[in-house]
């Protein structure tokens, strides 16, 4: 199955599923698909006092996503602490690039939150 994004005239831009030979499957509005995309599943907190080239200060990161990935973007996220004060990232974006989000550094006492 395939998504792409089409142009209905009584709704503007939707995000459609086709099947593979082209079949109509399912749609939804194209800005209920981005919010979906981005907040699904669970959310879990990683704050402490971040040291990184950028300085010392007060840093979090909030993930959004399902079990796997959020146990394994905490894992990582331990060894980077965030670039900006507060980043809130779904866990798979950040598995996919962590050096976009964090840098090399560690953290002065870190805490995790569900």
């Amino acid at each position: 199955m395939a998504k792409k994004i089409e142009s209905w005239s009584r709704y503007g831009r939707v995000s459609v599923t086709r099947d593979k030979k082209g079949r109509f499957v399912h749609w939804e509005l194209y800005v209920e698909a981005l919010i979906r995309k981005i907040y699904y599943g669970k959310a879990i907190a990683v704050y402490g006092i971040g040291v990184n080239r950028f300085g010392r200060a007060s840093r979090r990161y909030e993930f959004f996503g399902v079990g796997r990935e959020l146990e394994q973007a905490v894992r990582r996220a331990i060894h980077l602490p965030p670039k900006d004060r507060f980043v809130s990232v779904s866990a798979r974006e950040f598995l996919d690039n962590p050096y976009k989000y964090g840098s090399e550094g560690y953290w002065d006492g870190v805490k995790v939150d569900s």
